[in-house]
């Protein structure tokens, strides 16, 4: 509905503007944590450390920590 808004609705909600002007804000800080995410992986697979799905969910460092 936000990018029909002004033909439908005849003007622009000052709600929806800000909401899409923080998410746009926030791409490029989370933008780190998706390729952080990969290179996480990789290295986990290339040390054997442990698998590539138990790193993907964490558990390969508090299986190794313990």
């Amino acid at each position: 509905m936000s990018a029909r808004q002004p033909l439908v609705v005849g003007r622009w909600c000052t709600r929806y503007l800000a909401s899409a002007v923080i998410s746009v804000l926030m791409i490029g800080p989370a933008l780190d944590e998706v390729l952080a995410s990969p290179q996480h992986l990789r290295r986990a697979r290339d040390d054997r450390r442990a698998s590539m799905w138990s790193a993907f969910w964490g558990l390969g460092e508090a299986r190794r920590g313990a």
